[in-house]
């Protein structure tokens, strides 16, 4: 596990769609209104998925959320389907507001989502890059940070729908199979078959 880490955060750096501007705590933080629970048209109209190879359809959905001191300063939706990735409130980061804050994000910055959020000069100044990879191969979040007394955190909320009757008919086809399985034993095992 520790050995993906690293990979991770090449990955997020190297990889990672075009992206954010640096803004202040303040000019970023969203009230609770704009960040409350979505009604279920809304979340039908957001959700993406993908067939499985039994016909099963599942939706799959995520909301990246970042805070530094408890604000929200980011927040990204991401639907996967069959087009693709759908992503929604990515931003192009601001290297060179990292940069000011001490943080070099090289050559490929203008490939780089995610917020940078200045540091407080009376506290040292310095500033936290929060950078995200949104790929088909996986969601992927990076904190560089060079202030100081911040607090940094980054939520991840993943939905999966799979709509009931699928369920129901996945498990009637199993318990199906069992059945079969079981017969089959019986019969090898008295030599009928």
């Amino acid at each position: 596990m520790l050995r993906l880490a690293p990979m991770t955060a090449l990955l997020a750096v190297l990889l990672a769609p075009a992206a954010a501007s640096a803004l202040t705590i303040e000019e970023t933080y969203l009230s609770d209104q704009e960040v409350g629970p979505l009604a279920i048209d809304d979340l039908d109209s957001q959700r993406g998925g993908f067939m499985t190879p039994l016909g099963f359809e599942v939706g799959f959905g995520a909301v990246l959320t970042a805070t530094v001191d408890n604000a929200i300063v980011m927040q990204t939706q991401i639907q996967w389907t069959d087009q693709g990735i759908e992503t929604t409130g990515a931003t192009p980061v601001d290297a060179a507001a990292a940069l000011a804050g001490g943080i070099d994000l090289g050559p490929n910055a203008n490939q780089l989502t995610g917020v940078v959020v200045p540091g407080d000069p009376a506290n040292g100044g310095g500033a936290t890059a929060i950078l995200s990879s949104l790929q088909t191969s996986g969601i992927a979040n990076l904190i560089l940070n060079t202030a100081n007394g911040r607090t940094v955190t980054t939520n991840t909320q993943i939905t999966l729908d799979v709509p009931a009757q699928q369920l129901n008919m996945m498990a009637a086809n199993q318990i199906q199979s069992r059945m079969q399985d079981s017969l089959n034993l019986a019969l090898r095992y008295a030599g009928i078959r």
